[in-house]
């Protein structure tokens, strides 16, 4: 009975690992604009709905990151109101890479008075490194 006593106590005493995520955040924010009316000066806010998506590699997130597995990366979406968007992610310390995908729309383009037509904008894909406890300012330019 001591013996099992004893085994219990010194496994039920051991310091657990912490391999989950770790729970510090940082906001990442900015501006989404759009050239689509060359009759006036200075770019168009992008419409209001506009989602940007914030990819996360899970293994960046690990303190013990298992690189032989593949996961799908962890998203977090952002939806832009009046041109502008912000957003809470999970980070490391040391940083994270993250990876920023604007949706396309859909709106007209007006290239000269009088005349408008149908364009579908896109902005590029980029990464950025963020780090725990900071504002990054990210403008997205379609």
């Amino acid at each position: 009975i001591i013996s099992i006593a004893a085994l219990l106590f010194i496994t039920g005493c051991k310091k657990k690992t912490d391999d989950s995520a770790p729970s510090s955040q940082t906001t990442v924010k900015g501006q989404a604009k759009v050239e689509s009316n060359l009759t006036s000066d200075g770019k168009e806010n992008v419409p209001d709905g506009t989602k940007i998506t914030f990819l996360i590699n899970p293994n960046d997130l690990l303190n013990k990151p298992d690189t032989s597995k593949k996961y799908d990366s962890y998203r977090y979406t952002a939806i832009v109101s009046a041109g502008q968007y912000t957003i809470s992610l999970p980070v490391r310390n040391d940083g994270t890479k993250v990876k920023i995908v604007a949706d396309d729309f859909e709106a007209q383009f007006v290239p000269y008075a009088g005349s408008s037509y149908r364009v579908v904008f896109s902005a590029p894909e980029d990464s950025i490194t963020v780090y725990a406890g900071t504002t990054k300012f990210y403008d997205i330019n379609y």
